[in-house]
């Protein structure tokens, strides 16, 4: 395992995340929050406005397969799974949904009204989080550096009701890292994996650079 970065908080990891995933035993974490591709290819490029405008990148193109989802779920005690629509074939069906509201009109606006993730909590049959993500207009102004980068509010309040203090989690698709910050503000104890290296050490510089700042405050 190829660990980047590692603090008493948080390890991230070069690698294939099914590769990565497959050398951990049973239920290891406490919780897979995983954020995978969706298939739907490069949609940010419909958006002429937006940073990765001019990105190519193949990472959208397909979506998890079976094996994806039987290692997370081995793995872990729990998972959360955002994209659950583009993929809900390979889940079991539920009503126990999480939706994010991004505050979009996609009537007026470019962009979906908000993203829906499974959980195999059955804590709440439904639950909405309200986290503003529009384009420029965000409930917070963190760096953008993820095509699909979701705030770390969103991760907060997530965690907030899916996880407790101490527990281990894992995010499969660590994307901008941003689920490391809220899992540190969190106290839970987090490991994410990411193959593209410029992504993963633009998300570990952002890391460390949060929790300096804070520091500094």
């Amino acid at each position: 395992m190829d660990i980047l970065f590692e603090d008493k908080y948080v390890s991230f990891v070069l690698g294939d995340n099914k590769k990565v995933m497959s050398q951990f035993g049973e239920k290891v974490f406490d919780l897979a929050c995983c954020d995978p591709p969706y298939g739907i290819g490069q949609n940010w490029k419909k958006d002429k406005h937006h940073k990765h405008n001019k990105l190519n990148h193949k990472f959208n193109d397909s979506r998890p397969d079976s094996e994806y989802i039987d290692l997370a779920t081995r793995i872990s005690t729990n998972q959360i799974f955002w994209g659950w629509n583009y993929y809900c074939d390979l889940l079991p069906p539920t009503n126990n949904l999480i939706f994010w509201d991004k505050g979009i009109n996609p009537k007026t606006q470019h962009g979906s009204a908000g993203e829906l993730a499974y959980t195999s909590i059955t804590k709440y049959p439904l639950i909405k989080y309200e986290v503003l993500w529009n384009g420029c207009v965000r409930h917070e102004n963190y760096p953008k550096i993820h095509p699909h980068q979701k705030p770390v509010q969103l991760y907060k309040l997530v965690f907030n009701d899916f996880a407790k203090p101490g527990e281990r989690v894992i995010d499969p698709n660590s994307g901008s890292g941003a689920s490391a910050i809220a899992a540190r503000e969190m106290g839970l104890r987090w490991l994410g994996i990411k193959k593209d290296l410029t992504f993963l050490n633009d998300s570990i510089k952002w890391y460390k650079q949060h929790f300096a700042q804070l520091r500094l405050a």
